[in-house]
């Protein structure tokens, strides 16, 4: 499995990124979050928040089950 770890302010800007260079999305990836990071005290001794983001097996049946699960939403709509 192909894996990619990020930094960024945020976590959620991290796994932004890493969805973009996988070029892939949020379902067909699993996401820890190693550190959340923290803000300094007026710009200084701040620490980036940093993720791993794993592009899960193309025959997952969690990746298949969440697919399946999206598309059918978004045909209800």
């Amino acid at each position: 499995m192909q894996s990619i770890e990020l930094t960024a302010k945020t976590p959620e800007e991290a796994i932004e990124l890493a969805l973009i260079e996988l070029d892939v999305e949020r379902v067909e990836v699993e996401i820890e979050v190693i550190n959340e990071g923290k803000s300094g005290i007026l710009g200084m001794g701040g620490e980036p928040a940093k993720v791993k983001v794993t592009l899960l097996d193309e025959g997952s049946d969690l990746a298949r089950t969440c697919l399946l699960y999206t598309s059918d939403a978004a045909d209800d709509t």
